[in-house]
């Protein structure tokens, strides 16, 4: 039933290279994107990873998809679950996403809970230097 399974409401999401998980449960982020993704060609391929700061309503298992979007172009999507073990602030590494860009673009990154409609998490221009 979707109304039993948990929400998630995003805070925010950083755009960057790799989240790691350090054997101390520490989380190591790599290669953070801030204003502008920046290529020196295109097309260029390229592996994304969203790490989302997150409120949660209630405890349990919660299944979502995520995409990577060029417009209304799909570039990538990948499912994910976890599980909510307390109410409240979190942080989730979303799975990363291998990308494939033609050209300079605004590319924006969805998140759907079952039950619900796509939500925006972060979205960045990406740009040749």
């Amino acid at each position: 039933m979707a109304s039993a399974s948990p929400r998630l409401t995003i805070k925010n999401a950083l755009i960057c290279d790799q989240v790691r998980r350090e054997d101390n449960g520490k989380l190591l982020v790599i290669g953070v994107y801030h204003g502008s993704i920046q290529v020196k060609t295109f097309p260029v391929a390229m592996e994304i990873q969203l790490l989302a700061s997150f409120r949660a309503n209630k405890l349990g298992d919660l299944e979502f998809e995520v995409r990577a979007l060029d417009g209304a172009k799909e570039l990538a999507k990948g499912t994910g679950s976890m599980n909510i073990s307390r109410t409240g602030d979190g942080t989730v590494a979303l799975p990363p996403m291998p990308l494939k860009v033609d050209g300079p673009t605004l590319l924006s990154f969805e998140l759907f809970q079952y039950g619900d409609k796509w939500r925006l998490l972060a979205s960045m221009p990406i740009e040749q230097v």
